[in-house]
């Protein structure tokens, strides 16, 4: 697939989402099997059943699942806005499952600002990086995510989440966007 990301104008990039119109069921906790099984159908959801679009995304709802392409340069994890305010990094895992590699990356501390009174919410988003040449299937497209929002296990009043200069500016930057409407 092309870099559609490479004809929108900053700061967009780092706002909006170019997501598959497919619906994912709302659920509590998304597993590794099935985050797998949702990676291995996504090359046949995006050409055949539901395409993707720019979306501008605000604050999804715990159990909220889509799917979504990141372009190459956001290969590092950097991830556009959706927001929420992540007190946390954003910590990574791979594993090793069914012949994939998957990396997950995951926020496990966030909130909405000015409607939150704890940090409540997490995500938690899945791509896959390898496969293992034994496995006969086509090659998986490691720009393809699954992202789920579900709820974080550690709450923490939204009063003592550090607010960094980084997601200053980002909110700064969706609230003048969502003032252009």
């Amino acid at each position: 697939m092309q870099n559609p990301s490479q004809g929108l104008q900053a700061p967009l990039p780092n706002h909006v989402h170019l997501v598959s119109g497919h619906r994912f069921p709302v659920i509590a906790s998304l597993d590794l099997n099935q985050a797998l099984t949702y990676l291995l159908d996504a090359p046949t959801i995006v050409k055949t059943v539901a395409p993707m679009s720019w979306t501008y995304v605000q604050a999804p709802s715990d159990g909220t699942i889509w799917l979504e392409w990141l372009p190459p340069d956001k290969a590092d994890g950097r991830f556009p806005s959706d927001g929420y305010v992540w007190a946390d990094s954003e910590s990574t895992y791979r594993h090793d499952f069914r012949g994939y590699t998957i990396e997950m990356m995951k926020h496990t501390l966030g909130y909405r600002m000015n409607h939150d009174q704890m940090a409540s919410h997490a995500r938690t988003r899945f791509h896959i990086v390898a496969k293992n040449p034994s496995v006969n299937a086509a090659p998986p497209d490691p720009a393809l995510w699954i992202v789920h929002y579900h709820q974080g296990d550690r709450p923490l009043p939204s009063s003592q989440v550090p607010f960094s200069p980084q997601m200053q500016q980002i909110m700064q930057e969706r609230k003048w966007l969502e003032n252009q409407g």
